[in-house]
């Protein structure tokens, strides 16, 4: 029985150690892995009928060339916490500063040019 229970140990060991020498591939912001965004909407429910300020969510930017550069079409209507993101998986917060809004497309463009967007939505409920 013990037999059994050291197989699947010796064989994810082998694996980690298989996995470790190959060197991993690199860094997922050095221009090999596509430029893109998560999520790619965001979407804020107002639950008072009127889009009042308020907190976003984070959006986060993936591979490209880092740094990244952000271009927000709205700025008196949406804020960002920076024009700027420095490394892959690193993100920028929304905040609504109010008015309602449908698919407003902030750009993300990486250091090479490559683009990607996420669509702000802010909309009232009812």
């Amino acid at each position: 029985m013990e037999r059994f229970l050291l197989l699947p140990l010796v064989l994810s060991c082998a694996a980690v150690f298989t996995l470790s020498g190959c060197g991993g591939g690199g860094s997922i912001d050095d221009g090999q892995t596509p430029l893109s965004v998560s999520p790619e909407t965001v979407t804020l429910n107002s639950s008072t009928g009127v889009c009042l300020p308020a907190a976003g969510p984070t959006v986060f930017a993936l591979g490209g060339t880092a740094p990244y550069s952000l271009r927000n079409p709205l700025p008196d209507a949406i804020g960002l916490s920076s024009d700027t993101i420095a490394r892959s998986g690193e993100g920028v917060t929304i905040t609504f500063k109010g008015g309602c809004m449908q698919a407003i497309p902030i750009v993300i463009i990486d250091s090479i040019g490559n683009t990607a967007i996420f669509r702000v939505n802010y909309v009232a409920g009812r």
